[in-house]
């Protein structure tokens, strides 16, 4: 005999994750202790038993609690607590990918009129700095400064923690450089004599471990306040740093945190200063930063929604129909975070994609093409050395290309000479014959135009052959071939890659001859 509560799971299974989530935001307004309790356990059952369909319903749960001053500020500490509890519980089980998304909740606790809620806020930041630090470091420099300005909160226990807090996530950079000042920098927020002293020991310090914005984020609030300061010396110090760690960057990206308020700020101090040699300093890593602001741009953002069509794209071509709405608009906003903060980390993006395409043995292929799309369409093209840089230019452009709905070339470069002879290969269907179709039409973007240069497309074609023509009939027009085996011809076309049965993609020996693209006509 089944007990009521395997009945209870039993009819839980038969509702849809759209009545679980509201009968548990239900459940909250009830403010009951039991009530709330029970929405605790109707949570844990659907992490538990809903595969990964359920956290996007997490992310809306997070949000009301957050919200609604009658949740989380509640007067019984019970209450809030249960709350809190439920806030860890969502924390703990959502994609890493996603914590960039549940932080403005969270920002929203810190910066609460009341000091409960921000205590909350705080354990939420500790308990990502333990379950989930590389999303705290990613993070940084947004996390920063809100927990610095609850340091100077006139409530002790919230002083103390926010206190904790940064030290703690201060350690999650991983920068040995920058270690043994945390102590100072953490003081300089709540005592503004320190921070002369802490600006000096940093210029004093020789940086030899590879910089990454994380580092960046942590004296970023330290050096504005050393702009900030009338001294010369200080606005010196201060640039000599920024240079010093400008120099041990690999990637441009990780000099974001340097770009909102250090670099006018700089700009401010060189305008005003009268010392040529800390004018020279500073000039030199205002530089750094110029360069690096210049590389930053040319970084494109994809919305959610231009990554949801790129997600849709990919799947339809692999017959991969039957996605879940919103858990798609789930995966493709986290995508949109990890363009937008300049990850680009094969395996981060494994982990963003895969888990929500379990239900399909194509997972790892599609998770390869909606990174690769995303990594053409945000990250700037690097120009290639030309193997023969002699002769005059007669085309230098980049393009992209398409076939219908299907994208053929994303942002190529294409780049010929004058007087050259070139060959242009690639596998059947892969848009050889699409690309000289559009040089000649005069479509391809940046191709000289007509006026200036004469283009001929000499089409290919099979005479004589009506439009409906199968390609397994048209082989037996053919007089040598009409006392061949016809299973011998079936055969002999699927081993060079026609398929026996209709295809999405390709060629199939159903497919009308017309049809073919140019390099299956050749076979």
């Amino acid at each position: 005999m089944q007990t009521s509560t395997q009945n209870d799971r039993k009819d839980k299974a038969l509702i849809s994750n759209d009545e679980i989530c509201n009968d548990i935001l239900y459940k909250f307004k009830t403010k009951n202790i039991v009530d709330i309790k029970d929405a605790t356990e109707d949570i844990k059952n659907q992490c538990l038993h809903s595969s990964n369909n359920f956290e996007p319903y997490l992310i809306k749960i997070m949000e009301d609690i957050c919200k609604e001053d009658t949740y989380i500020s509640n007067k019984n500490r019970n209450i809030r607590d249960a709350y809190s509890n439920i806030l860890l519980l969502i924390l703990d089980k959502i994609n890493i990918s996603a914590v960039t998304i549940v932080l403005s909740s969270i920002y929203k606790l810190l910066n609460h009129r009341r000091w409960e809620p921000q205590v909350y806020g705080l354990q939420c930041i500790l308990f990502l700095s333990e379950t989930k630090i590389s999303a705290i470091k990613r993070n940084l420099q947004e996390i920063i400064p809100h927990v610095s300005d609850l340091m100077t909160a006139s409530k002790q226990e919230i002083k103390e923690l926010s206190e904790k807090t940064m030290y703690v996530i201060c350690k999650s950079s991983e920068n040995k450089d920058i270690e043994p000042f945390f102590d100072q920098i953490i003081k300089s927020v709540l005592m503004p004599a320190e921070v002369s002293n802490c600006v000096h020991a940093l210029a004093s310090t020789i940086f030899v471990q590879k910089v990454e914005s994380p580092a960046l984020a942590i004296v970023e609030p330290l050096l504005i306040r050393g702009i900030k300061e009338n001294k010369i010396a200080m606005k010196r110090k201060v640039a000599s740093i920024v240079d010093n760690m400008l120099v041990l960057i690999d990637n441009p990206c990780e000099g974001s945190p340097f770009i909102e308020r250090v670099l006018p700020g700089l700009e401010k101090a060189a305008d005003n200063i009268t010392d040529m040699e800390a004018k020279g300093v500073i000039d030199k890593a205002l530089k750094s930063l110029k360069d690096i602001e210049k590389q930053l741009l040319e970084y494109k953002s994809l919305t959610p929604d231009v990554i949801l069509k790129i997600i849709q794209k990919e799947c339809c071509f692999e017959d991969i129909i039957d996605l879940n709405t919103l858990t798609t608009e789930y995966v493709s906003t986290m995508c949109s975070q990890l363009v937008n903060q300049r990850i680009f980390d094969k395996k981060v993006w494994d982990n963003t994609i895969m888990p929500y395409f379990e239900f399909t043995d194509k997972a790892s292929l599609i998770c390869d093409k909606i990174f690769n799309t995303c990594l053409k369409e945000s990250k700037p093209v690097e120009m290639q050395e030309d193997v023969d840089e002699e002769g005059e230019d007669l085309c230098n452009c980049q393009f992209t290309l398409g076939y219908a709905a299907k994208v053929l070339l994303s942002n190529t470069r294409l780049h010929l000479k004058r007087g050259k002879r070139y060959g242009l290969c690639g596998p059947n269907d892969c848009g050889k014959s699409t690309l000289m179709r559009s040089i000649a039409n005069g479509q391809l973007e940046g191709f000289p135009p007509a006026n200036e240069l004469k283009t001929v497309y000499v089409e290919h074609d099979i005479q004589g052959v009506e439009d409906n023509t199968p390609v397994l009939d048209f082989v037996f027009m053919d007089e040598n071939c009409k006392h061949v085996d016809k299973q011998g011809v079936i055969d002999v076309l699927e081993s060079v890659g026609f398929s026996k049965t209709e295809v999405s993609k390709g060629a199939s020996q159903l497919m009308p001859t017309t049809s073919l693209s140019g390099g299956w006509k050749m076979l």
